[in-house]
C-alpha cells in the first residue's frame, strides 16, 4: 500500500522594535507590532533546518516589497543575544490551537546607530539570508547610548478545515479527510523548529477520527514503534515535505484501520478512512491490516504564508 495523505498549516509574522537607554533603563521608543514579509528563503528554511532566527538586523534602507530579495536595502548593525520576552509563548483563549511565539534578538548600543527603518531575522550578521524583513511603519533614531531589541513574533494557525481525498489501498477506495490532531497541547507547539519528526510517531487506530482539531482518533490504536518513519529531502521552492512511513507485520494490528495520526515537529494531523459508497463494500469497512501484510504511506506537510 502506498499512498499519500496531505496536510497543511499557515504562518503570519509581526516584528516590534522595542529600544530601552543604555544607563537609565528607560523605554525610549517601542513601535508596537506591525506585519512583515516572510522572504522565499525563509519559506525554504521551514524545511531545511537553516536555523532561520539567530540574528536581528536593522537598516536605514526603503526596504523591498519583492519576497525573493531576503537582504536589508542597507545595513547598519545587528545583534543575536536574548532581549525582551525571548521564547515567551501565547495560546488564544477563544480558539487554543491557534498558538503564537515570540523571540527578541538585541542589538547592543552603540551598534547600529542611525535612522532606523528596516528590520529582519535570519541567519547571518550581515543582514543576508533573511527569514523575514519589513520596513518600520515609522522610522526612528537609535543613539549610541541606546539598546534596541527587535522582537519577532510568529503566529501559527493549524488545519482547520479538512482536506478531502480518495486513496487506493489493495484496489479498493477510500474517502479520506485529514485534519488537525491534539492541538490544545501546548508540548508540541514549537514554531522555531523545522518541519521534522514529532515524537508521537504514527498510530492506527480501530475508531474514527476526532471531531475537532483538538481531540484525537476513538477506538484502540496501534503505534508505529517498527515502521520506518523518515524526512524525503526537502526541495528549494516547493514549500512541503514528506514523511514516509514504512510499517511491518506488527504495525497497526487493531481489528482494522478506521484513522492514522502522524506527527511532526509542529503538530499531529489524523486522517480518516472510509470505503467510498460507489463501492458494493460497507462504507465503514477498515483497512484490513493484519499480521500478514506489511506497507508504507507518505504523509506530506505543506505550509504557506497567511
Amino acid at each position: 500500500m502506498t499512498n499519500i495523505i496531505k496536510a497543511k498549516i499557515s504562518f503570519n509574522n509581526e516584528i516590534r522594535c522595542i529600544m530601552y537607554d543604555k544607563y537609565s533603563g528607560k523605554r525610549v521608543h517601542d513601535t508596537g507590532w506591525y506585519p512583515n514579509l516572510i522572504t522565499d528563503y525563509g519559506m525554504d528554511s521551514i524545511g531545511n533546518d537553516s536555523g532561520f532566527a539567530g540574528w536581528g538586523c536593522i537598516g536605514d534602507g526603503v526596504a523591498s516589497t519583492d519576497e525573493a530579495v531576503s537582504t536589508l536595502t542597507s545595513f547598519l548593525g545587528s545583534g543575536s543575544g536574548a532581549g525582551t520576552d525571548n521564547g515567551l509563548f501565547v495560546q488564544n483563549p477563544v480558539t487554543p490551537w491557534e498558538y503564537s511565539k515570540i523571540r527578541s534578538k538585541r542589538v547592543d548600543a552603540g551598534v547600529g546607530t542611525g535612522l532606523i527603518s528596516e528590520t529582519g531575522l535570519g541567519t547571518e550578521n550581515d543582514g543576508t539570508d533573511l527569514f523575514n524583513r519589513q520596513a518600520v511603519p515609522i522610522p526612528f533614531d537609535k543613539q549610541a547610548t541606546f539598546i534596541l531589541d527587535v522582537l519577532y513574533r510568529q503566529t501559527v494557525w493549524p488545519m482547520i478545515g479538512d482536506v478531502l481525498a480518495d486513496i487506493t489501498i489493495d484496489g479498493v477506495i477510500y474517502k479520506t479527510i485529514t485534519r488537525g490532531a491534539n492541538y490544545d497541547a501546548v508540548t508540541y507547539k514549537t514554531p522555531w523548529s523545522v518541519m521534522g519528526l514529532g515524537g508521537g510517531g504514527t498510530r492506527g487506530y480501530s475508531g474514527d477520527i476526532g471531531a475537532t482539531p483538538a481531540d484525537w482518533p476513538s477506538g484502540t490504536f496501534g503505534s508505529g514503534v517498527g515502521a520506518s518513519r523518515a524526512i524525503a529531502a526537502y526541495i528549494p521552492g516547493s514549500y512541503y515535505i514528506d514523511l514516509k512511513t514504512n510499517y511491518v507485520l506488527s504495525n497497526f494490528n487493531v481489528g482494522g484501520i478506521h484513522a492514522f495520526t502522524q506527527s511532526f515537529n509542529r503538530c499531529y494531523f489524523q486522517t480518516s478512512f472510509h470505503v467510498d459508497a460507489a463501492q458494493s463494500l460497507p462504507e465503514f469497512d477498515p483497512i484490513p491490516k493484519t499480521n500478514t501484510k506489511i506497507g508504507d504511506c507518505t504523509f506530506r506537510m505543506s505550509w504557506a504564508r497567511h
